[in-house]
């Protein structure tokens, strides 16, 4: 929840979209490193998830990073395809997870 917070205050900063990606995969790295240290959930499955969103958001930034630069449209495309599938794999996995979190608890 902090971590959400802390990305939505960081990117109203007026500096450069250079550095606030570089602050945000910074802090995604730190929360990724506490997540798998503290394992914040008592289900393993939900830590696994949180895990799995920290991945999905460090390769979104990170190939948002890249897609900002002066690169070929070839380039442009793996990286949207890349930032596509990683977020369709966190979905399914987050609707997967939830539908068998909901069918063990009742």
């Amino acid at each position: 929840m902090f971590r959400k917070t802390i990305f939505i205050t960081i990117s109203i900063f007026k500096i450069g979209l250079f550095a606030k990606a570089v602050i945000l995969i910074s802090l995604s790295f730190v929360s990724f490193f506490l997540i798998m240290v503290c394992r914040p959930f008592i289900l393993h499955e939900l830590n696994a998830l949180e895990f799995q969103a920290n991945i999905s958001a460090i390769i979104t930034l990170y190939s948002g990073t890249l897609y900002m630069n002066d690169i070929s449209k070839e380039f442009k495309a793996i990286l949207f395809f890349l930032i596509v599938m990683t977020n369709i794999i966190f979905l399914i996995n987050f609707f997967m997870n939830t539908f068998y979190l909901f069918l063990t608890m009742h």
